[in-house]
């Protein structure tokens, strides 16, 4: 069964783009049992999928397709992880949740942050190189 609470995890990784096990337990206040259940769950159901594509370093979740359209994100694009990106992913993923914990603000990743720029036709966020 999944849960609302789910559906906030699956949102929340679609926006930030690719996190890891420890960032979803950290964002979301639960434990390693608890976190490692409801992730491998939401993978069971094709609402995340798991990426470990660096050797001694956290595998990452990713919002599927599905899982996008899930949340109601249907505008955003799930996004794309690989050997060249996984590190800047999991940086990404720990400072959003280290801004939501101290900072106390809403916190954009790459794919809603390209969503945004699309529904704006311009850049929102983005710089022109010249």
């Amino acid at each position: 069964m999944v849960t609302d609470r789910d559906r906030s995890v699956v949102a929340w990784v679609a926006v930030i783009g690719a996190v890891s096990a420890q960032d979803v337990m950290a964002r979301f206040g639960v434990g390693g049992t608890v976190g490692y259940r409801r992730l491998l769950a939401l993978v069971d159901h094709g609402l995340l999928s798991r990426a470990r594509l660096a050797y001694g370093q956290p595998a990452l979740y990713v919002a599927a397709a599905d899982g996008v359209v899930f949340a109601g994100l249907g505008e955003l694009d799930p996004a794309r992880v690989n050997e060249a990106s996984v590190r800047h992913w999991a940086l990404c993923a720990r400072l959003a949740v280290l801004l939501k914990q101290r900072a106390r603000c809403k916190v954009w990743g790459e794919p809603r942050l390209r969503a945004a720029e699309r529904q704006a036709g311009r850049a929102v966020a983005s710089c022109r190189a010249r």
